[in-house]
């Protein structure tokens, strides 16, 4: 359509466009087929531009920059516009863009946008997708989310709303049953709960509250999310048993793979987390978990992260092999006390270990050669020695160590 093309090359007259992002476009005639255009996709079926895609995603290509131009609206058959990894304005999200009533996937994230997103976006019913966050050094900010709820086909939102105060989150505006994908990181929600209101999106996969300064305990409507995947609640001060807590969460055993909860006032023994068949990394550092470890793990987990770094765990020192998989385990600064099995020395993918500030010995036979090569070692505190340990030797690719305070009194070997 002789009309979108002369739109698109008026939208193109206010960029600046350093890495020739928009070379194929143009009036010249080795240019005028406007289907070869870089970014640009017609409709087979109705000629229409349906997609226009000048995302620069590790920004391959020097970003485009300057302002995006009104002309875009005469595009009213585009489902598809992502700008997302490019520096447009320094400005605000135009408000324009709820004119293209057509849009079921939107990315404007990753650019310099600032100031209150516009309101305006409620009116695409359309949108399937959302996409505006990370526009760092800038700051999105919302007066408040009621124009999501006229968002009713909406599967994934990323707002980006970093560090700002939203005033208006309520029930009516989080009945979005269909939604997969809630970032909300950095919102202040100051000495708040959170709404039980998402228990009802039960499409969701994605949570992500950090940063939110919430005061409350996870909300018993949060038993209906039974397709839930990852679950961010990093440094607010949440409250409740861990026991409790993956109860309500049971829902989500077979799909859970993230659980976020570091840096809040969780209290309550572990429970036995193997129920939840696909959890790979656990985050419960600086909590107040208190108790030992389960006997026993009732299955093989593929968990990778285990991190209960600063807590109050006492007792013994777990068998863990139920986790062969495990990479990075952090457990510094508990109560833990008495003699590391050597089972540990199976864990043949680990990384990165921290028994740092426990009461645990380190004491194994001579010919002892654990099957993992670490990159980072904090045993501080821990009793290694006398003698240097000469399992330490077969630890070709260590570049952080630290066995400080180990009671080693002994030659450091070459």
């Amino acid at each position: 359509m002789q009309n979108e093309r002369e739109a698109l090359l008026e939208f193109k007259k206010g960029i600046v466009d350093n890495g020739g992002i928009l070379s194929s476009w143009g009036d010249e005639e080795d240019k005028r087929d406007c289907r070869r255009w870089r970014g640009v996709k017609y409709s087979n079926r109705t000629g229409h531009v349906i997609s226009l895609d000048l995302q620069n995603e590790e920004y391959i290509f020097e970003p485009l920059r300057g302002e995006i131009n009104p002309s875009l609206l005469d595009l009213q058959h585009l489902t598809y516009l992502d700008l997302s990894f490019n520096k447009f304005g320094e400005s605000r999200i135009p408000k324009f863009i709820g004119s293209l009533h057509s849009l079921r996937y939107l990315n404007l994230q990753y650019n310099n946008f600032f100031g209150a997103i516009p309101h305006q976006i409620g009116n695409l019913t359309k949108l399937r997708s959302l996409r505006l966050g990370h526009s760092y050094p800038s700051v999105l900010s919302v007066e408040n989310l009621e124009w999501l709820s006229d968002l009713r086909l909406l599967q994934q939102i990323r707002l980006g709303l970093t560090y700002c105060g939203l005033p208006g989150i309520t029930p009516s505006s989080l009945l979005l049953t269909n939604l997969s994908s809630i970032p909300l990181a950095a919102v202040d929600l100051s000495g708040g709960s959170i709404p039980d209101a998402f228990g009802n999106m039960i499409s969701l996969e994605t949570l992500d509250l950090s940063f939110a300064s919430l005061e409350c305990e996870i909300p018993k409507s949060f038993k209906n999310l039974s397709c839930l995947r990852s679950l961010s609640l990093f440094e607010n001060n949440l409250v409740g048993q861990l026991p409790d807590l993956f109860q309500t969460l049971i829902a989500s055993k077979n799909s859970l793979e993230t659980l976020d909860l570091r840096l809040n006032e969780f209290r309550g023994s572990l429970p036995d987390f193997t129920r939840f068949s696909s959890l790979k990394e656990l985050w419960l550092s600086s909590n107040k978990l208190q108790g030992s470890f389960p006997k026993s793990f009732s299955q093989t987990s593929p968990l990778s992260v285990l991190d209960l770094f600063d807590n109050e765990l006492n007792g013994p020192f777990p068998h863990l092999t139920s986790f062969p998989l495990l990479t990075y385990l952090s457990l510094g600064h508990n109560k833990l006390k008495g003699k590391l099995p050597e089972s540990i020395g199976q864990l043949s993918n680990l990384t990165f270990l921290d028994l740092s500030s426990n009461l645990l010995t380190l004491e194994f036979s001579s010919n002892w050669v654990p099957l993992f090569q670490l990159d980072f070692v904090n045993l501080c505190n821990c009793k290694l020695g006398p003698h240097f340990p000469e399992w330490l030797r077969s630890q070709n690719n260590i570049e952080a160590l630290d066995i400080s305070s180990a009671g080693i009194s002994d030659t450091i070997p070459h």
